[in-house]
């Protein structure tokens, strides 16, 4: 045993670069799976809370996974709106409908319209100011708040939604009544305000 601990030794010792180069690339073939399945499952565990404390997505006729992370998440999907009474419709005992709508941005991040209701239900508190309540005013997320570096009383216009289309509807003044505590989920980067 003396014997292969001097062999081992004597070859670490004569070559020091190609030895440590070796101990590199096993610790990184040994670190990289641990550390992806360990991100996996954090990443996957976030997914599957979000998912889960929202407990029905109804939307147009469309492809349902394009539903789901397009409420779940933000992002604009190529959906029609569906109509109001539909969603009133839908209000039955025990169950709270909550109006959400998508496709609008400010500086690239997603304009999220919603009510009262979506601030109990995910347990959104303002920072600073207060909740939207009023057309023209837009609370925002901590971390948007913190990259557009916005504070309460600044006002922001929406992005233009086609800028070749004449006939589209020009960019919106927004003013910023409030800055949301942060809840370490896709509602930190997105802004919200009030339904007409």
């Amino acid at each position: 045993m003396k014997c292969v601990v001097w062999l081992a030794y004597r070859a670490v010792t004569a070559r020091p670069l190609v030895s440590a180069l070796l101990a590199l690339c096993v610790g990184v073939s040994i670190a990289l799976p641990i550390t992806s399945t360990l991100l996996l499952d954090r990443f996957e565990t976030s997914l599957r809370a979000r998912a889960e404390s929202t407990p029905v997505i109804v939307g147009p006729d469309a492809s349902r996974f394009d539903l789901t992370f397009s409420t779940l998440y933000f992002r604009a999907a190529d959906t029609d709106a569906i109509p109001r009474e539909l969603a009133r419709d839908a209000q039955r005992p025990g169950l709270t409908v909550i109006p959400l709508k998508l496709g609008d941005t400010v500086r690239s991040r997603p304009l999220v319209g919603t009510d009262d209701a979506y601030y109990e239900h995910r347990a959104i508190r303002p920072r600073q100011g207060e909740l939207p309540f009023l057309l023209g005013e837009v609370a925002l997320g901590s971390s948007a708040a913190r990259a557009l570096n916005i504070s309460v009383g600044d006002t922001l216009p929406t992005d233009p939604t086609d800028g070749l289309n004449l006939a589209a509807s020009s960019p919106v003044e927004l003013t910023v009544v409030g800055i949301l505590e942060r809840t370490g989920t896709v509602d930190d980067d997105a802004l919200f305000c009030t339904l007409p």
